[in-house]
């Protein structure tokens, strides 16, 4: 009789155990899903007289640029790039700089799918020099 109970208990912790991988699996899985960065696809047409040599996205009220979306391409004036990215908050910024280190910056949500973005010689840019 006591070997009936021990396989009883043995097979009731197996269950028991496996119920709380399972559970465990499962919350981990939704929470992984959930925290999962939106994607962002990005237009960028290039109006102006400038070449965009870097690209880069940053959380609107910080300066925490990522990684250049352009990995050494260039928009030449004329073209347009599509780039894309998951999005480091619900409002970001784009930034784009020209072969004179000049930087252009223009706000986006990534509540959207999508932002278009379009650079003309009449965007202000941020070349370092003091008023």
């Amino acid at each position: 009789m006591k070997r009936k109970e021990t396989t009883a208990r043995h097979f009731l912790r197996l269950v028991t155990l496996s119920a709380m991988a399972a559970s465990i699996l499962t919350g981990a899985a939704l929470k992984a899903g959930s925290t999962a960065a939106p994607v962002l696809d990005i237009s960028v047409t290039n109006n102006s007289g400038r070449e965009i040599v870097h690209f880069y996205i940053s959380p609107a009220d910080r300066n925490d640029w990522g990684d250049d979306l352009l990995d050494g391409r260039v928009i030449k004036p004329g073209e347009t790039a599509g780039l894309n990215t998951a999005c480091p908050s619900n409002e970001i910024k784009l930034i784009a700089e020209d072969k004179n280190g000049c930087f252009l910056y223009q706000p986006a949500a990534c509540t959207q799918s999508s932002a278009e973005w379009t650079i003309t010689n009449a965007t202000p840019a941020d070349c370092g020099t003091e008023n």
